[in-house]
Formats: structure tokens, sequence, C-alpha cells
């Protein structure tokens, strides 16, 4: 498997349309809390729950096959 999210190319305005609230995350002190910057957390917080859920869909297959045992699974969360 191989996926690029959550890095960059992401839909802009993806968390909001997604139903996330932009009050209710904790900006990272290193970065101005202004609603630019919230919004732009939502749409890497949907490309990561994005990410989850495709990972989760290959484990389940891999179960499913019988090759759990048999697969090495790297998650490289730089």
């Amino acid at each position: 498997m191989g996926t690029y999210e959550p890095h960059r190319g992401y839909e802009k305005g993806s968390g909001i349309k997604g139903g996330k609230d932009s009050d209710e995350i904790r900006v990272p002190p290193f970065l101005p809390d202004v609603p630019e910057v919230r919004s732009d957390l939502l749409d890497y917080y949907t490309e990561i729950e994005w990410f989850d859920r495709q990972l989760v869909q290959i484990l389940n297959l891999l179960e499913n096959r019988g090759e759990v045992d048999n697969t090495v699974v790297v998650v490289d969360l730089r």
C-alpha cells in the first residue's frame, strides 16, 4: 500500500465540509491561532482519518485472506 495522505495537496475546507468544528481543536502554540490555521488543521485531520480508514481496510483484507502472519506492515509516521 502506498499512500500520500496526509501530505499537502489535500482539499481546502474538507474538514469543515466533513462536519468538523474548528472551535474543538487545540492549535499548537507555535502556530497562530487564526481561522485559516484552524481550518487547515481540520483538513489535515481529515486526511489522517482517511489514511487510518485505508490502513484498516488493508489490515482487514490481510486478515480475511489469512496473510497477517506472513506480512510485515510498516507505517512511517514522520
